[in-house]
């Protein structure tokens, strides 16, 4: 037994002995050496861990937790585990439950995203000091307003440039940064704008209680470095915090957390600079290492890939032109697993089609495999036969398809869902509404206005199928008068019913709705998945089609800017690296006919040409 083994033998006997009660000896004996040191590394010692993708660093850091959380002993006082998504810390919750057992159920500690932590700690209680806001019947706690919103009580806090009174710009669509200078939310410009009046515009914003989460996260900072003491206090509270995901640290965060930890903090960063793909939201993995080095954290590394097979990790390590060696799986389930095609403009609608009998092929399930591109305006383009719809009756009807399809999937419920709150968005509140949140009203939760809708739907049993005999304008009176039953349900008051009933008409020369069916199509006519790199980031599939643009006009798309970014423009690399990483057994990229010397990269890079039939 060498130096190595040994040491690992003593980790697993020290995890064990303090997990005893709650975690399986294959649990433990599963935990790679590197695994092991990182959730025996001493709490009160600043570190920075490196995971490769498929690492398992989540369920690391849920066993992490649950390690520290079963050697507590303070009862006022606990560890907070940060992440970005709820996802995420369902599974630390969950792996922190299952090992920890009741103590990881203790007040004392906390498991939640960024956000919340922020604003439950810091925001909600002190930000009135900081903005001036008065509160309202004795509640001082600010309310936060999404970029996107066009609620009409935004009006009293527009600018306008003058002499163009079409170009105006809204509180909420730009923020003070940390250090006071005023910064558009992504692509927003205030350039053509009197910074005078903007300033003082957004003053009246924040002092009348409303925050943007950009606002939120600058006056947490002011909070902690206006008033030291409150950060003193946090650090007897929560004397040590775990970020997961620390690639995806904004700028104005990594100022929050250098306060906490003049304050005497001490945290622990695990996460990958090679995801981060968030650049809009001005996220720079080169300040997130610098913060790593300022602050003198110890580096620790996690370089085994659990998830993809050997040759899908040597193309991500080769995308990034990395030198550290990332060990896969080494048993491949295909005898190809990294695939290239390439399209003409005549073949681009049959990738999707393609794709689907190579999986089929290979005895893979297509529901666990997936299509992505950088953009949605590339991925339209494989639905040539989708209709664009701006009717409410049309949407209502793809609605319906969707939700009383016989095997209905999450994607189905999904496009159901957003459908009906178009329609109703574009009839009762004249098209406002988050459109990544189904067109949920302003001043409504989002999970109520989720099951307001699907309870809408489920109620429209008598409207669907449609019959191949009934025509357009006779399924339209049937859906209005079902409409002006519920219309005094929704919940929250728009236009009234005589306001809108004119609106509900029937979709100019379509004949009859039971052969008409291109209208409810609104997504993949398979159970494949397309989507974008950004949407399937920290997700696993079988197989993943990667889809290049046909030219460097797509910001990010093109397989040239992943191979070959411009300076200053590394994060389409990343694109890449974040999409190729996903898959565990087969990767297949898709791009425009190449010259022979791009077709020697790409074969260097380990994928291996082949037709697309």
């Amino acid at each position: 037994m060498n130096k190595r083994q040994r040491k690992r033998l003593q980790l697993l006997h020290k995890l064990g002995e303090r997990l005893s009660s709650g975690v399986a000896d294959e649990d433990l004996h599963r935990l790679s050496f590197e695994q092991l040191q990182y959730v025996n590394h001493r709490l009160g010692m600043p570190c920075y861990v490196e995971a490769c993708p498929g690492s398992g660093k989540t369920e690391v850091v849920g066993m992490k937790a649950a390690y520290e959380f079963a050697g507590w002993q303070d009862r006022f006082a606990g560890i907070a585990i940060l992440t970005f998504t709820r996802n995420a810390c369902a599974q630390i919750r969950g792996r922190a439950a299952q090992y920890a057992g009741g103590v990881a159920a203790r007040h004392s500690h906390f498991i939640g995203t960024i956000d919340s932590w922020l604003h439950n700690y810091l925001l909600q209680p002190f930000a009135h000091a900081i903005v001036g806001y008065a509160g309202k019947d004795g509640d001082m706690s600010v309310k936060v307003i999404e970029n996107q919103s066009k609620a009409g009580f935004l009006k009293s806090y527009e600018v306008r440039v003058r002499g163009a009174p079409r170009r105006r710009i809204c509180a909420n669509e730009y923020y003070k940064r940390h250090d006071g200078e005023l910064e558009g939310i992504i692509r927003t410009s205030i350039v053509s704008f009197d910074k005078v009046r903007l300033r003082s515009t957004k003053d009246s914003f924040l002092r009348d209680g409303f925050v943007t989460y950009q606002d939120a996260e600058s006056i947490c900072y002011e909070v902690l470095r206006q008033y030291p003491r409150i950060g003193q206090l946090l650090a007897q509270r929560f004397p040590y915090i775990i970020v997961d995901e620390c690639q995806d640290l904004s700028d104005c965060q990594l100022h929050v957390f250098c306060e906490l930890m003049n304050a005497g903090i001490v945290l622990q960063f695990v996460g990958d600079l090679n995801q981060a793909i968030y650049e809009f939201r001005k996220v720079d993995p080169q300040r997130v290492a610098k913060f790593v080095d300022e602050q003198g954290f110890q580096r620790k590394t996690l370089t085994r890939n659990y998830r993809s097979n050997q040759a899908i990790v040597d193309v991500c390590t080769g995308l990034m032109r990395s030198s550290q060696r990332i060990q896969g799986r080494e048993v491949a389930e295909c005898d190809t697993p990294c695939i290239l095609w390439q399209y003409a403009d005549e073949t681009f609608g049959c990738l999707p089609k393609c794709f689907e009998n190579l999986v089929a092929r290979l005895g893979l399930d297509s529901r666990e495999c997936c299509i992505v591109a950088r953009g949605t305006i590339l991925l339209d383009r494989l639905h040539p036969q989708k209709k664009k719809r701006t009717m409410p009756v049309e949407l209502f009807a793809a609605a319906l398809n969707c939700w009383h399809l016989r095997s209905r999937s999450t994607i189905d419920i999904d496009v159901a869902l957003h459908s009906l709150g178009k329609s109703l968005s574009l009839l009762a509140y004249s098209g406002r509404g988050h459109h990544q949140k189904q067109y949920c009203p302003d001043d409504v939760d989002p999970v109520r206005w989720r099951i307001f809708l699907a309870e809408v739907l489920d109620k429209t049993v008598d409207l669907y199928p449609f019959a191949d005999d009934l025509s357009w304008s006779q399924w339209t009176k049937e859906l209005k008068g079902y409409l002006e039953g519920m219309w005094s349900s929704l919940p929250v008051k728009g236009k009234g019913w005589g306001q809108i009933k004119n609106r509900i008409r029937a979709p100019s020369n379509r004949g009859k709705i039971g052969v008409a069916q291109d209208f409810c199509i609104v997504g993949p006519a398979s159970s494949l998945r397309i989507t974008t790199i950004h949407d399937v980031k920290g997700e696993t599939f079988d197989a993943l089609l990667l889809i290049s643009a046909k030219n460097k006009q797509s910001r990010g798309g093109h397989f040239e800017q992943w191979l070959h970014p411009q300076p200053g423009k590394e994060e389409y690399r990343r694109f890449a690296y974040v999409a190729c990483s996903r898959p565990q057994h087969l990767l297949v990229i898709a791009t425009p006919r190449l010259s022979e010397e791009q077709l020697q990269e790409f074969k260097k890079l380990g994928l291996e040409p082949q037709d697309m039939s």
